[in-house]
């Protein structure tokens, strides 16, 4: 409801208490405070009421109902000798005592409903410093994140002039995200301290109000100009990850009949990352993708995607090594790429099919063009990392999958990129790192057999071997179908005659002429 009283107004539905044009900041418990006796103005409220409503029955001492009484006596103009519109009533309570008028809810500007796209919205950083060179950088920080978030597929970003509409309001996050129709928001602050710039970053459940995950950057003023789209990279690169997982989550709640393109794009993702690459799984994400592609047939990096899963699982043993299955990836790149020869992602996984499936050359070129076109998509570089340490090129490829890495340090795929890291590093000749490396990408992620492979060998080749027989079978007990031929496929002939030398076969690893 709406409460009009002398020049104030009570916006119930905003949270919002109105002064003439503008608004009067108050506290979550003395907004429901000052609204509890407006709303039973015709009675006297208990002390006991007032806990009961507002500190939701907690025990709460005399003073800090006082405190808050007199806070909202003061936004109002009102004091405890006045007592013009709150009234204390002796050994009973409070009670409101203004002339009200009470108006139906109204929508001034009617609520956008929630887009089918995963929504979300950068409100106004806070300038901590109160510098005004801080607050240029913070707004323009601002601008920039928005800009990358909307290039990032399948996400509805609400332009930053209608989130600057929001500086320095008192408004409930709550509040915002139903007024902007987002189901997620960027929060943020900059504060300059001595010779560092330090920017804290936020994501927030629109609907609950809780935050979801928190970071924190920094660099000095002077490389704040130069380095503004490398920080609000490094802001995507935090904050992405964390949006597509409260994504997946709210995907998981719904039916597979009210799924989009998107949606079902991002189930596959959530299948493989959750259940680990198995049959089971892997037949799962190719099904949505192939739903993906169904409700869209634009839909370019449905087939990308499609075709980088079918290639990886094939190389994991998880399907079945045949021409039909090879075709298969071939058409499904070449789909891809017609439809959207300028999308970086679309592109970057493409060149890893083509990787895994041996087309070396091709996926080269592809790879190089999608850095061209984005030369922080860490996915692109990672592929990068494996061309050139397959050509010979290993401190080039070595370096590129540690660039990759870094510009996207929270990403969902760290645990497999550092699997192939480790890989290279074996390959290298360099077993503690690798041993190293192996065991950081298994403690990301618990399905990766191949991680565990890598490090029986390294400690193997280290003199380890009680450590390399405890890897070997963790590695055959996450992949009870292992076979010599997928050691081979990711980690060269080597590494597969040694693993054939070294232990038994018999319920070790089978030997197999492939998947």
């Amino acid at each position: 409801m709406i409460h009009c009283f002398g020049d104030y107004v009570l916006d119930c539905q905003q949270r919002e208490l109105r002064f003439g044009k503008g608004i009067v900041p108050l506290e979550p418990q003395v907004f429901d405070l000052l609204a509890l006796l407006v709303e039973r103005r015709h009675v006297v409220v208990t002390r006991d009421e007032l806990i009961e409503a507002v500190w939701a029955g907690r025990v709460v001492s005399n003073a800090a109902i006082d405190s808050r009484i007199s806070t909202a006596r003061r936004a109002l103009g009102d004091n405890g000798s006045d007592q013009a519109l709150i009234r204390t009533v002796p050994r009973r309570g409070f009670r409101f005592i203004g002339k009200v008028v009470t108006e139906p809810e109204v929508q001034r500007y009617p609520q956008p409903p929630l887009p089918d796209l995963p929504s979300i919205a950068v409100l106004p950083f806070e300038n901590l410093s109160g510098a005004p060179r801080i607050g240029l950088m913070a707004d323009a920080l601002v601008e920039d994140v928005t800009a990358m978030l909307a290039r990032v597929g399948g996400f509805f970003v609400v332009a930053s002039r209608s989130a600057f509409a929001y500086r320095e309001q008192p408004v409930d996050l709550r509040t915002i995200g139903r007024q902007l129709g987002v189901r997620h928001l960027v929060t943020g602050s900059v504060r300059g301290s001595g010779d560092r710039v330090m920017i804290t970053v936020s994501l927030v459940d629109a609907e609950t109000g809780l935050q979801r995950w928190a970071g924190r950057l920094d660099a000095s003023p002077e490389d704040v100009v130069d380095l503004q789209t490398d920080l609000a990279r490094s802001v995507i690169s935090e904050i992405e990850p964390a949006l597509n997982t409260a994504e997946l989550e709210i995907i998981r709640r719904c039916k597979a009949d009210d799924l989009d393109a998107w949606a079902h794009y991002r189930s596959a993702v959530a299948t493989l990352a959750v259940g680990g690459w198995t049959e089971g799984t892997v037949t799962e994400a190719r099904r949505h993708l192939q739903q993906a592609v169904q409700r869209d047939p634009g839909f370019a990096r449905g087939y990308a995607h499609s075709a980088m899963i079918a290639a990886l699982a094939r190389g994991l043993g998880a399907l079945a090594s045949t021409e039909p299955l090879l075709a298969e990836i071939r058409g499904l790149v070449d789909t891809a790429i017609e439809l959207d020869p300028n999308d970086s992602e679309v592109l970057s996984f493409a060149g890893c099919a083509l990787n895994d499936i041996g087309d070396v050359v091709a996926s080269g070129e592809v790879t190089e063009r999608a850095l061209r076109i984005d030369p922080s998509n860490a996915h692109a570089l990672i592929v990068r990392g494996f061309y050139l340490a397959l050509h010979g090129y290993m401190d080039e490829g070595l370096a590129a999958f540690r660039r990759g890495m870094r510009l996207s340090p929270r990403d969902r795929r760290l645990g497999a990129w550092g699997t192939g890291l480790a890989g290279c590093l074996l390959r290298a000749g360099q077993p503690v790192q690798a041993l190293e490396e192996a065991r950081l990408a298994y403690l990301r992620d618990r399905n990766l057999f191949m991680a565990k492979l890598i490090e029986a060998l390294a400690a193997h080749d280290l003199g380890r071997c009680e450590d390399a027989e405890a890897a070997l079978s963790v590695a055959r007990r996450t992949n009870p179908r292992l076979t010599v031929w997928v050691v081979e496929h990711f980690l060269g002939g080597e590494a597969a005659a040694r693993f054939k030398r070294i232990w038994p076969l018999e319920g070790r690893i089978a030997v197999a002429a492939g998947p």
